[in-house]
């Protein structure tokens, strides 16, 4: 048997229960004259389990929230709460509406990592893709340089003479202007 989901204020209510009363709080749920609130709202089934195999405790969402669908890895944030969420998940080819029990909260790293995505994807390019013609700056020295050549993810980057690797640039460089912005390639 599996444990039960319940709302965060129906654990609060478990907690409140001495040990040992398990029976009586049983008892009066089979009655109908459970005097807590949110523990009434389960069934004697539910109850039971709670009681004697444990829980789980729903998450609480609130609009803002990043959460993940893991079922097929989405991250977004919730934009309306009511018998589902709908998550801004404004470039995935996927249903916006999720049940509340298909998500979890995004982790610190998975927050960052979907705001990084998103703002490539806001450019039109897909997480890292750089392009000839784009400008870095050297996080180090604060020299601009261009992106001279591409080839098989590697990159000829200002007056580096061998192509670096993207990890390379990851670490060293980060983004002033992408090749299509650069008004002083236009026309060309």
């Amino acid at each position: 048997m599996e444990k039960v989901k319940i709302t965060p204020e129906q654990a609060k209510e478990i907690e409140e229960i001495s040990e040992g009363s398990q029976p009586f709080i049983v008892s009066y749920h089979a009655k109908g004259i459970l005097a807590w609130e949110h523990l009434s709202e389960l069934s004697l089934d539910e109850l039971i389990r709670a009681l004697y195999i444990g829980y789980e405790v729903e998450p609480e969402f609130k609009v803002g929230d990043w959460v993940v669908w893991d079922e097929i890895k989405i991250i977004g944030q919730l934009v309306e709460i009511d018998s589902v969420l709908r998550v801004d998940s404004i470039d995935y080819d996927v249903p916006q509406s999720v049940k509340l029990d298909e998500l979890r909260h995004a982790t610190p790293s998975e927050i960052a990592e979907e705001k990084e995505r998103k703002w490539w994807a806001k450019h039109g390019r897909n997480l890292w893709e750089l392009r000839k013609g784009d400008l870095l700056i050297d996080k180090h020295f604060g020299k601009i340089a261009e992106v001279r050549e591409v080839e098989d993810k590697h990159y000829l980057i200002g007056a580096i003479t061998s192509y670096e690797s993207l990890d390379f640039i990851k670490r060293n460089y980060t983004v002033v202007c992408f090749s299509e912005q650069r008004l002083d390639l236009e026309g060309e």
